[in-house]
């Protein structure tokens, strides 16, 4: 990917839309003010039409009631009237004087009618019934009177007066109505012609004294009929303006939601479409960055084997020349080679360690693998280099441990190889621990194994401590020449172990030595034999081989000098070897020989080494002969490699440039299980 690609796709982005319609909030904020305005403007609509609404409503409540009430008081002045006729028809004192009594009564009802129209309150109507165990219910009407009020006060003034001549007149009759009775029974110097007509003249009187007085009652039935029927008229047609106001408002209200509606429209298709924009530039830079990436990988790739395979053959070479029999200063000048290029191939392996960290590639391969003999491989490769210093190596494993476990043994071998290295480096004359010992072993959890490399070395400082793990950080910037390295080893190590599920830690002092340490969770394999205190001692004897007559290997590489390497190791080592310079001859050599082994190289001319493989397992298959072991020899070392080898069929996987030990090592394991 370009350096600043990305950026530039966004500034060339920002100049294209701004040629284009542009998002502006005034537009939309003053639709928003109209918006609010218009629904303030209709609540405070809604809130005087419904008190007005109230108000009216009210009023014709109380106009409803007064109307009930005056027609109550004409109906008991009626029912008075009736009461006084009755009186003349009734014979007896007792029966003319409950029906006085009942008249009396209606006339206090009609006083207290009369002042609750006046005052206020709550009128009693007694309607008759014809039911069972209920004879009549009574209905009662509350009133209150508007303020100020003077129509009904008046009228009921004009009856109120009444009230006494009502009592009156039923006194007087029923007064008359006995002397009647008297007289016609003992006539004692008093007509009874004159008395009788006494009472037919005050029977005259009471029909229009009656008519004068309910004619001011029908006065209030009038008033508050035509009082009713206008808070009627008046309520229904507030109604209706408050229909039209709403309306008006709802239509405000779409206006402006449809206004709004159109500028959001706008201003969202203009921002689709700058995003869009932006999504096309996005993944323009996505796609050109994961090309650059499949690039870089493949260059890494090509490079790593351009530089391993040249590689391999220096340090072989000079490893075979080392064992020849050299003068000092010829010694002392290969010497240099061998260790000159061992540095590089380390820079080099750290280098792309790092690159596949950062690049979040680097994957954990779990399998089954030996703990001791992994463990031991790593103080057996520093033994010679801790000796020449003066130094004293030990490897110590815990009795408790089991014999296999199941993880990723190439990265907790690279952690242990950059960690006891280190020690080595940075001791002279002192001694050197790796230590493995158990921290959890139940079945119930994962187990976790605590790993320890300890040395009397040079030691760091307590400040410096924190920054040794940083990439291309040493504690002493002097150390790159004193001591050598990149300081990458450490920096890798953390991440492999964080990877792994543990956290790496330091303990040192200045002078005193320092040690590293980390604990790790691995699964069991299916064998939990655990390891003896004697066979848990270091090993001491380099020479872990023994020549391996009569086996036969066939080594299949294009490179003429890494051909010629590869047959001179296994040679010394005393295997018997053919070769083949590509993959069609050496899928036709193991159909017409039986191997030992296979040392495959992974590309070649013609056909490269995973078709190879994937051929002769085909014909192996075919013709129902045993497998045999294939191991690559590529210069391939990135994350997958290993994979894409054990997917064509292979068995194992060695990496250029290779030691004699590490050749020795894969080969007499396969051979061994053969």
């Amino acid at each position: 990917m370009r350096p600043g690609m990305l950026e530039n796709e966004m500034v060339n982005l920002k100049t294209d839309t701004d040629d284009s319609v542009r998002f502006s909030p005034k537009p939309l904020f003053w639709v928003l003010a109209a918006f609010l305005c218009v629904f303030l403007f209709l609540v405070g609509l809604s809130r005087h039409f419904s008190g007005h609404i109230s108000t009216l409503e009210n009023l014709t409540n109380q106009e409803n009631a007064r109307l009930l009430i005056a027609e109550e008081i004409v109906a008991t002045i009626l029912e008075i009237e009736k009461n006084i006729y009755q009186l003349a028809s009734t014979p007896g004192a007792a029966g003319r004087q409950r029906i006085a009594q009942l008249a009396l009564s209606r006339i206090s009802k009609l006083e207290h009618d009369l002042q609750v129209l006046e005052k206020g309150g709550t009128v009693k109507k007694v309607i008759p019934l014809n039911l069972e165990g209920q004879d009549d219910f009574i209905r009662e009407i509350s009133f209150q009177p508007p303020v100020p009020d003077s129509a009904y006060p008046m009228v009921a003034i004009e009856v109120s007066p009444y009230l006494d001549q009502m009592r009156s007149t039923v006194s007087r009759m029923l007064l008359l109505l006995d002397r009647q009775e008297t007289t016609s029974r003992h006539s004692k110097g008093i007509s009874p012609a004159s008395v009788a007509s006494e009472v037919i003249l005050s029977l005259k009187t009471v029909p229009p004294f009656f008519l004068r007085v309910t004619e001011n009652a029908n006065r209030m039935l009038y008033e508050s009929t035509t009082l009713l029927k206008r808070n009627r008229e008046n309520l229904a047609l507030e109604r209706n303006h408050y229909q039209y106001a709403v309306y008006a408002g709802i239509f405000l209200v779409i206006i402006t939601i449809t206004v709004a509606g159109a500028l959001s429209y706008r201003q969202m298709k203009a921002s689709n479409r700058r995003l869009r924009a932006a999504w096309e530039a996005m993944r323009r830079a996505r796609d050109e960055a994961e090309l650059a990436s499949r690039s870089k990988t493949q260059f890494l790739a090509n490079m790593s084997h351009e530089i391993r395979t040249p590689m391999n053959g220096v340090l072989g070479l000079t490893e075979l020349l080392l064992q020849t029999g050299l003068d000092d200063k010829q010694r002392r000048y290969a010497g240099t080679i061998f260790s000159c290029g061992n540095s590089l191939l380390s820079l080099l392996n750290d280098i792309l360690d790092l690159s596949r960290i950062e690049a979040g590639r680097l994957e954990l391969n779990q399998h089954d693998f030996d703990l001791k003999q992994t463990v031991e491989e790593v103080g057996h490769l520093f033994g010679a280099t801790a000796c020449d210093k003066g130094n004293d190596l030990r490897v110590r494993l815990a009795g408790d441990l089991p014999v296999m476990i199941r993880g990723d043994q190439v990265r907790l071998r690279q952690t242990l190889v950059n960690l006891v290295g280190n020690a080595v480096k940075f001791t002279q004359n002192g001694r050197i621990d790796l230590e493995v010992s158990a921290a959890g072993t139940s079945q119930e959890s994962p187990l976790r194994l605590t790993f320890s490399v300890s040395d009397t070395g040079i030691g760091i400082a307590p400040e410096k401590q924190a920054l040794i793990f940083d990439t291309f950080t040493q504690a002493d910037s002097s150390m790159s020449r004193s001591h050598g390295g990149t300081g990458l080893g450490l920096a890798i190590s953390k991440q492999l172990v964080e990877m792994m599920g543990g956290v790496l830690t330091v303990e040192s002092e200045p002078g005193a030595g320092s040690t590293f340490s980390f604990a790790l969770p691995f699964e069991p394999a299916e064998s939990l034999t655990a390891v003896s205190p004697e066979e848990a001692a270091p090993a001491t004897d380099s020479s872990r081989c023994e020549q391996e007559h009569n086996k036969h290997v066939l080594l299949v590489e294009d490179n003429p000098v890494n051909l010629a390497l590869a047959v001179e190791m296994l040679e010394t080592m005393g295997y018997r070897v053919d070769m083949a310079q590509d993959g069609l001859e050496a899928v036709a050599k193991t159909s017409a020989t039986s191997y030992d082994l296979v040392l495959m190289d992974c590309q070649m001319p013609k056909l490269d080494g995973y078709d190879a493989t994937r051929r002769i397992r085909s014909n192996e298959e075919g013709a129902g002969r045993k497998r045999t072991p294939i191991v690559a020899l590529t210069g391939h070392a990135l994350a997958g490699e290993r994979e894409r080898c054990l997917e064509a069929g292979m068995d194992d996987f060695l990496s250029k440039p290779f030691t004699i030990d590490q050749l020795q090592g894969i080969v007499s394991k396969w051979v061994h299980r053969m």
